[in-house]
């Protein structure tokens, strides 16, 4: 029996892809992985995500189809989702809904689900905002089923149906406005409660993938999804595009250890002891659609940890200008409701990307880190190409150079 989900947790943190329950009593626990790494290693720009593959015109790109169950409990919300390409997901649908069904809710543990990881798959490794990733043999890349707990956020029927709507929003479906078959819903029995199943075929847009700290299979909190065209123009015009891959650089606290590398190039750090909590995570991306917006991304983080999304034009009550690498961002700074879990995030952009830097965990926890982090900010750089081969190991030998990951 897989335990990994047996226990009481509050917040477990998944992105791009990219919301965090609440409510728990037992805080999450990070597993790292030691990697030997000079601490000022510079990081690769990661590929764009797979997960929510964008596609650039509608009917130019092979049909998505994605498998999402969604079990209620106790005031949460499990979620269980696969994607991929039509043709890739039509091979292991059987085996995907075999696995749903095997989904069992222990009546001794509240807000609990349990799974058996089938035979021929594997677990992925931890990510951000997921409490598991399982990956089938089947697919290239493999296809994986995202795991995700959120609390629910209103009336069960209406949660319910916002979410399904934003999965057939993701797929470039009409939205509905009942959970029936025509709407691809069925109800599955469980041991100990059920699911709603939505399966569905669509193309994937552009505007349908998740920023990081989401990832592709992490819902909205609450269903709700942020704006796709920018609600505010950047706060500072990106820097020229570089012929090549700038790079980041920087030189972490020694309290701080590096955590297992994402499929995208992204890192983690956990900071002080893994039971603690407390996560930094750095990323980029292209700065396309909500990906540059910094009203969107900061409300994406705010329905993460449950608090209540800013409106238009708030941009400056809910963030500061923050400098990072010699360019203008923001950084806000994000309390979930009950006071429990807290983020600090920036975003700036600079040589045609969008750079994320962020910190999560407990209220206590990230507070105390406080200083920490923002003297790490202080002291990150992005260097061009120029500079960056500059500082390469071949120029250099004093630093590790993170190779390119691509999935």
């Amino acid at each position: 029996m897989h335990t990994r989900l047996a226990r009481r947790i509050g917040v477990v943190f998944s992105s791009f892809v990219f919301v965090i329950a609440l409510g728990c009593d037992k805080k999450p626990e990070i597993t790292t992985y030691e990697v030997p790494r000079d601490k000022a290693a510079p990081v690769a720009p990661p590929v764009a995500s797979t997960e929510s593959p964008p596609t650039a015109e509608a009917g130019t790109a092979e049909p998505t189809r994605m498998i999402a169950a969604a079990v209620l409990r106790d005031g949460q919300a499990w979620y269980f989702k696969a994607t991929g390409s039509e043709a890739t997901v039509e091979k292991v649908a059987d085996d995907v809904t075999a696995f749903i069904k095997s989904l069992k809710l222990p009546e001794n543990q509240t807000a609990v689900v349990t799974w058996e990881v089938p035979e021929g798959w594997k677990e992925g490794p931890e990510r951000m905002m997921r409490e598991a990733t399982l990956v089938l043999p089947e697919g290239e890349p493999p296809v994986e089923v995202a795991i995700s707990k959120l609390t629910v956020q209103g009336e069960e029927t209406e949660y319910l149906l916002a979410n399904i709507n934003r999965w057939r929003g993701q797929l470039g479906l009409k939205p509905v406005e009942k959970l029936d078959e025509a709407a691809g819903v069925k109800v599955v029995e469980l041991d100990g409660g059920k699911a709603w199943v939505f399966d569905g075929v669509g193309e994937m847009s552009a505007s349908a993938m998740m920023p990081p700290m989401m990832g592709g299979n992490a819902p909205f909190a609450g269903g709700v999804t942020p704006p796709v065209a920018p609600s505010n123009p950047p706060t500072a015009a990106p820097a020229p595009v570089a012929p090549a891959a700038p790079e980041l650089t920087f030189t972490t606290p020694d309290t701080w250890k590096e955590g297992a590398r994402g499929t995208m190039g992204s890192r983690s750090y956990t900071v002080g002891e893994p039971a603690d909590g407390v996560i930094v995570k750095m990323s980029d991306f292209p700065p396309v659609g909500m990906m540059a917006d910094p009203l969107a991304n900061i409300n994406r983080w705010r329905g993460q940890l449950g608090a209540t999304p800013a409106e238009e034009g708030k941009l400056d009550e809910v963030s500061e200008p923050i400098a990072v690498a010699d360019v203008e961002g923001r950084l806000t700074d994000i309390t979930s409701p009950d006071g429990s879990q807290k983020m600090l995030a920036a975003m700036v952009q600079k040589y045609g990307k969008v750079w994320f830097f962020q910190m999560l965990g407990p209220a206590k926890g990230v507070e105390a880190a406080r200083e920490d982090f923002t003297k790490w900010l202080a002291g990150v750089k992005i260097e061009g190409p120029a500079s960056a081969a500059a500082t390469s190991p071949a120029a250099t030998e004093s630093e590790a150079t993170s190779s390119e990951e691509k999935e």
